[in-house]
């Protein structure tokens, strides 16, 4: 009997319990602390494992059923979230232009600038030749990576949503002096997936803003 006149079992910790013995008072303990959060007496059994000298332990007793709903549908809202970030908003109006698409990574021959004897990057040429050079960073700011797009910025501004056949979603995030009119540069990881890429003439559906 406890202090409050309630029957609860009570665990000793013992000094020591030689061998077999002791696995089991562990093993018991583990049990006993581990059912009234895990389990539901009142349903049907289960098996739960406990890390415990590699043992499996039966309880009497299933998850909680509320429980595992919860954790379903936080996952699949995260999934679901996830699927639609990738592309615009299907009310966004858009059209399919037909254009010349183009790949580049961020190595200094694609995007044109050079190491200084000291090693540092700067502009290769341009109006910013000798100026420094942000490797990696989009003239909007951004961190370029995998459908970082480069367009005319005075036909499609920044942030403006795009889908290339072969390649996916993309945002306008960058330019160059050389993408005009209806072309645009796709941004690759490497130099080789660049000169796979090549030139090409695409469909582009393109969501305006």
């Amino acid at each position: 009997m406890v202090p409050g006149g309630s029957n609860q079992r009570r665990q000793e910790f013992p000094k020591r319990l030689p061998g077999r013995e002791e696995a089991n008072h562990w093993r018991r303990m583990c049990h006993f602390m581990s059912v009234d959060n895990l389990a539901d007496r009142s349903t049907e059994p289960s098996t739960v494992d406990f890390p415990l000298r590699g043992e499996r332990v039966r309880v009497r007793g299933r998850l909680n059923p509320q429980l595992i709903l919860f954790f379903t549908i936080a996952i699949a809202l995260i999934v679901c979230t996830g699927c639609r970030g990738n592309g615009p908003s299907s009310r966004a109006p858009s059209a399919v232009r037909n254009m010349t698409v183009t790949a580049y990574c961020d190595c200094q021959k694609c995007c044109g600038w050079k190491r200084t004897w000291y090693g540092k990057p700067v502009h290769a040429y341009g109006a910013q030749k000798g100026e420094r050079k942000r490797v990696g960073v989009t003239a909007s700011g951004t961190d370029a990576k995998v459908g970082t797009l480069a367009a005319d910025t005075s036909r499609y501004p920044f942030g403006t949503m795009m889908y290339i056949p072969g390649y996916g979603y993309g945002r306008v995030e960058d330019r160059g002096g050389a993408i005009k009119g209806d072309h645009i540069d796709l941004f690759f990881k490497t130099h080789k997936e660049a000169l796979e890429w090549g030139r090409q003439q695409r469909q582009v559906r393109v969501w305006y803003q």
